[in-house]
C-alpha cells in the first residue's frame, strides 16, 4: 500500500487472531501557505494536535502589529476568536481556549478573504479518554512509510519524531513503514541501512511498534531489470529477509513481503510466482528473527483468481496474517481527496487533516477495539458493531445510511465523530446518519440492542506436508505470462517449454524425488525426477508442459518433492494455471 491508501485490515491466521485496521497517516495535501508579509503561526509544542483539556497555543514566528486571526471549525463555524498574549521574551502568542474536540483551521486576516483557506494553519483538538500509553494489543494502527516520506538519508529526525508524536497523541501503537530494497543492497550482499535503522530506533524509544514491507526486486537480481517481477534466484528474497530481520529484531514486530502484487502497478508476475517468492521470504524472516511475524502479501483485490492461485500453492504454513487492503467508500466520515482517493490523514508539513481528528475520536471511543461483535436489535436502516475497549467498558460504533431514530440506553455516552459529547433527546432520543456515532458504557447498557456473538478463531485442517524448507518455483518465458488470469499462456506450437527450480533453504543436503501431476488435457515431460540440493542451494530441472486438444480451458499442472527415505514426507507443492494458444 503506497502512502496514498487510506486504511487497510488484516487477519492474524492461526494463533494471533488480531484484527487491525490501518489509516493512511501521511499526505500529500497542497501546502497551506501563511500570508506574505504576515505573522506565521506555528505550534506552542511538538506538534499541532493539541490534547483535551490544554490551550491551543501559536507562536508567531514574524513581527508586525497585534494579529488579527480567528478559528474555523470542521464545518466552516467560527468560534471564540484567540486571545493574543506576549510571551516573557516578547513573543506573540495566540491562544484558543475552551475548543470542544475536533478539527480547526486558524486564519490570520489580512484583508484577502479569498486567500483565507490557502493561509491557514489546520489543527487538532484530541478528545479526552485517549490514553498515554496505547496498549501493545490495540487493534487502531497507521500506514505511515516515515523512512520515504519524513525521513531524510543523513538529515536529523525531527520530521519523523514529530509524526510519532502524533501518532501517539492519536492512541496509535503501530505503524507501518517501507523499505527500499534496492536502497539498503545496492550490490548483493552489501547492506546500507541508513534512514531505516534510524526510524525503527525512534519508534522503539517512543513505544511505537513497526510494521515493515519491502517490494520490488533490485535491478541485480533480474537479468532483465524488471522490478516488478520476483527476482530471479529467490535466494536473494531469503538472504536479504533473513539479514532485515535480524538487524530490526525487537524493532520491528511484523514483515510484508510485498506490497499487492495482484496488480500490475506494482508485479506484473502471475500468483504462483509470488507465492514462492512469499516462501523464500517468510523462510528468511524466520531465521533471522523466529518471534517476528510474517504477513501475507497484500492484496488490492477481494478474493479472486491471484488469492486463489497464491492459495493453491499451499502458501498457508508461510504466513501468519492474512493480509487484504479494502478500498470501499466511507460514507459520511471525514477525509482527504484527491481524484476521487483519500491520501492520508495529514495535510502537508504533517498538519493534522479532519481525518486524523476522527480517527483520534475513534481511538478514544473504542479504545483496544477488541472482540466485536454485531449489534442485532438496532432499528431499521441503522447498523453497529459493539467493541470492547479493554477497561471494563464496551463501546457501540452506530451509523445509518439515511437517518435512523434510536434510543439511547440508560448510562451510555455518545459521541459524534470527533468525540465530541452528543446530548440526547427525551427519552434518549438520537438520529443515526451516515457520520459515525459513539456510545460508550458499561457492558450490561446494550443489552437492549442484543450484541450478537464474537467471531471465533476458525479451525484450519492440517498441511498434508511439514512447513519444510524446500521450496519449488515453475519458470517460464516471461512473454508467456497472462497477468489478468494469473497463469501461463502455452506457444502456438502447444508446448510451454521452461524450468523446475527446487531451492534448499537449510543447512542440510536434500534428497528427494519431484514429481509433477499435471491436469486432464495437459501434459508434463518430465512426470518425475531425482533431485539433489545443497545446503542452501539451487537446482533446476528442464520442464516442457505440452497442451492436449481436448481438456478445460484452464488446466494445472502441480509439483511437489519427497524427500528420500521420509516416510512420505514433502515439500509444498507448485502449482501453475495454463491456458491454450
Amino acid at each position: 500500500m503506497t502512502a496514498g491508501e487510506r486504511r487497510s485490515t488484516f487477519l492474524r491466521a492461526r494463533r494471533r487472531g488480531l484484527v487491525v485496521a490501518f489509516a493512511g497517516l501521511l499526505a500529500g495535501a497542497p501546502a497551506l501557505a501563511s500570508p506574505e508579509g504576515g505573522a506565521t503561526p506555528r505550534a506552542d509544542g511538538p506538534c499541532l494536535a493539541f490534547p483535551a483539556g490544554e490551550d491551543a497555543a501559536f507562536l508567531l514566528e514574524a513581527g508586525g502589529g497585534p494579529p488579527r486571526a480567528r478559528v474555523l471549525d470542521v464545518d466552516g463555524r467560527e468560534a471564540a476568536p484567540p486571545a493574543v498574549e506576549t510571551t516573557p521574551a516578547g513573543a506573540l502568542r495566540l491562544v484558543a481556549r475552551g475548543l470542544l474536540p475536533g478539527h480547526y483551521r486558524l486564519v490570520m486576516d489580512t484583508g484577502a478573504e479569498a486567500d483565507a483557506a490557502r493561509r491557514a494553519t489546520p489543527f487538532a483538538v484530541l478528545p479526552p479518554g485517549i490514553p498515554r500509553e496505547p496498549a501493545a494489543g490495540t487493534a487502531i494502527a497507521a500506514d505511515a512509510a516515515l523512512s520515504w516520506l519524513v525521513a531524510r538519508p543523513g538529515a536529523p529526525l525531527d520530521g519523523v519524531r514529530e509524526a510519532i508524536q502524533l501518532a501517539r497523541r492519536a492512541g496509535i501503537r503501530l505503524l507501518r513503514d517501507r523499505i527500499a530494497w534496492e536502497e539498503v543492497e545496492p550490490r548483493p550482499g552489501e547492506y546500507r541501512w541508513g534512514r531505516y535503522d534510524a526510524v525503527a530506533t525512534a519508534c522503539r524509544e517512543a513505544g511505537i511498534d513497526v510494521y515493515q514491507i519491502f517490494h520490488a526486486s533490485p535491478s541485480w537480481s533480474r537479468a532483465d531489470r524488471d522490478s516488478k517481477r520476483m527476482p530471479d534466484d529467490l535466494r536473494a528474497a531469503y538472504r536479504f529477509a533473513r539479514a532485515a530481520a535480524e538487524r530490526f529484531r525487537g524493532r520491528v514486530v511484523a514483515w510484508e513481503p510485498w506490497n499487492e502484487p495482484d496488480i500490475p502497478v506494482f508485479s506484473t508476475d502471475p500468483a504462483d510466482q509470488v507465492a514462492a517468492f512469499q516462501k523464500a521470504a517468510y523462510l528468511g524472516f524466520k531465521a533471522g528473527d523466529p518471534g517476528a511475524a510474517v504477513l501475507m502479501v497484500s492484496l488490492a483485490h477481494p478474493p479472486g483468481p491471484f488469492v486463489e492461485g497464491f492459495l493453491e500453492n499451499e502458501t498457508g504454513p508461510f504466513l501468519d496474517a492474512y493480509n487484504y487492503h479494502t478500498y470501499e467508500g466511507l460514507d459520511g466520515l471525514p477525509h482527504y481527496i484527491e481524484n476521487g482517493v483519500q491520501f492520508g490523514l495529514l495535510e502537508r508539513d504533517r498538519a493534522p487533516g479532519p481525518g486524523y481528528a476522527a480517527l483520534a475520536a475513534l481511538a478514544a471511543a473504542l479504545g483496544e477495539a477488541k472482540a466485536p461483535r454485531r449489534l442485532e436489535a438496532l432499528p431499521a436502516g441503522a447498523a453497529g458493531w459493539l467493541f470492547s475497549r479493554g477497561d471494563g467498558r464496551e463501546a457501540a460504533a452506530l451509523w445509518a445510511r439515511e437517518e435512523a431514530p434510536v434510543t439511547l440506553p440508560a448510562g451510555l455516552e455518545a459521541r459524534d465523530m470527533y468525540g465530541r459529547s452528543l446530548g440526547a433527546g427525551p427519552g434518549g432520543a438520537l438520529v443515526l446518519g451516515s457520520k459515525v456515532t459513539y456510545a460508550v458504557g458499561r457492558p450490561d447498557a446494550f443489552a437492549a440492542w442484543r450484541p450478537g456473538e464474537a467471531p471465533r478463531p476458525g479451525s484450519i485442517a492440517p498441511a498434508p506436508f511439514s512447513l519444510a524448507p524446500v521450496v519449488l518455483r515453475f519458470v517460464f518465458p516471461a512473454d508467456c505470462a497472462e497477468k489478468p488470469k494469473e497463469a501461463w499462456r502455452v506457444p502456438a506450437d502447444g508446448a510451454l517449454a521452461g524450468q523446475l527450480q527446487v531451492y534448499n533453504f537449510s543447512g542440510e543436503p536434500f534428497r528427494g524425488n519431484l514429481r509433477i501431476e499435471p491436469e486432464p488435457g495437459l501434459a508434463a515431460e518430465p512426470a518425475e525426477a531425482a533431485v539433489r540440493v545443497g545446503p542452501h542451494g539451487l537446482e533446476t530441472v528442464e520442464v516442457r508442459l505440452r497442451w492436449e486438444a481436448a481438456g478445460p480451458p484452464v488446466r494445472r499442472a502441480r509439483a511437489f518433492a519427497l524427500a528420500e527415505g521420509g516416510q512420505g514426507s514433502r515439500s509444498s507443492a507448485a502449482l501453475v494455471r495454463i491456458v491454450g494458444p
